[in-house]
């Protein structure tokens, strides 16, 4: 059995906000992007989020209304205070433990 709940929680949220960015943040940019293929594979999403890496200066992103995704280990990311900080004018912040592969 495969432990869907965090893909309905961001499933929900999407639906929730259709029009709003979506950030994520990870330990690093390649948990990050994992996340995100399994995300866009098993929702049949179409939108591009913003993926906050250890690299970025992070200034000009979209959290004003945005739906921030945290997933696994971000507080490993340099970032994390940033984001923490500003993550107060966004819509809504869902921290992501696992999402599974996509099963076809």
């Amino acid at each position: 059995m495969w432990d869907t709940f965090d893909l309905f929680r961001v499933k929900r949220a999407i639906e929730a906000l259709p029009e709003s960015e979506i950030i994520i943040i990870a330990s690093n940019k390649t948990v990050a992007n994992e996340y995100w293929k399994r995300i866009k594979q098993q929702l049949n999403i179409n939108k591009r989020p913003w993926i906050i890496s250890n690299a970025n200066t992070n200034d000009g992103l979209p959290f004003l209304g945005a739906l921030i995704l945290k997933i696994d280990r971000w507080w490993e990311n340099k970032n994390a205070t940033f984001v923490m900080e500003q993550s107060r004018v966004s819509k809504l912040i869902l921290p992501i433990t696992y999402i599974p592969p996509h099963r076809k």
